[in-house]
């Protein structure tokens, strides 16, 4: 799988777990024990157990080949390149971030048009842009928050792992280029050569006479 097709990926399988999880979160603090019935009420059927299932086993193929990925990079490459200090965690927490706020922000608006499909499915009144805040669905926004923190955690970390063992890859190489391209010295030892004046004026040798 090429890069791109992979990034791509990921940011399906985190979006979905994301959702999962914001949803279930959502559902736990306004209902606690009436869950699963308040499930069925909202018109959370046989689909959503599908949908669960599915991201489920998508999050753990994706943890499974992202495992195998960095195992694969750390037994080939060599050792760690010198600590850039303050700015590689400045860079790392603002990664961190960026991907946090997109995963939120994906989220809201996955859980936001969900949610009112399912509950016009079923009859019930459908709050639109105001879902999230809305008496239904309480610390919605928050959790969201908080889930977006988490996913957005676990992907920034495998990036800086990724990053870091590709750094040293790239740093082994051009250990072994310089290495193995290493320049010819300039001088070379005198190699005798024939004269090109006593090639011209030279003369050659009269022919022998073959016996009588």
């Amino acid at each position: 799988m090429t890069r791109q097709p992979a990034r791509v990926l990921g940011a399906v399988g985190s979006a979905l777990v994301a959702l999962v999880l914001s949803h279930s979160l959502v559902f736990l603090i306004r209902y606690g024990s009436a869950y699963g019935e308040a499930l069925a009420h909202a018109g959370h059927d046989a689909a959503w157990t599908i949908a669960i299932a599915s991201s489920s086993v998508l999050g753990l193929g994706l943890a499974l080949a992202g495992t195998l990925q960095l195992r694969r990079l750390a037994r080939a490459a060599g050792p760690a390149p010198d600590s850039d200090g303050g700015s590689g965690r400045r860079r790392f927490v603002a990664r961190w971030l960026r991907l946090s706020a997109r995963t939120a922000a994906t989220t809201a608006v996955l859980l936001t048009i969900q949610e009112n499909l399912e509950r016009a499915s079923v009859g019930l009144p459908t709050p639109g842009l105001g879902l999230l805040v809305s008496a239904d669905y309480p610390w919605a926004v928050a959790v969201i928050a908080a889930v977006g923190l988490a996913v957005g955690l676990v992907v920034a970390l495998f990036r800086w792992r990724r990053d870091v063992l590709i750094a040293r890859l790239r740093a082994a190489h051009s250990v072994v280029r310089s290495t193995v391209d290493t320049p010819t010295p300039g001088w070379f030892a005198p190699r005798r050569s024939a004269s090109v004046l006593g090639r011209a004026q030279g003369l050659r040798a009269p022919p022998r006479v073959a016996a009588a």
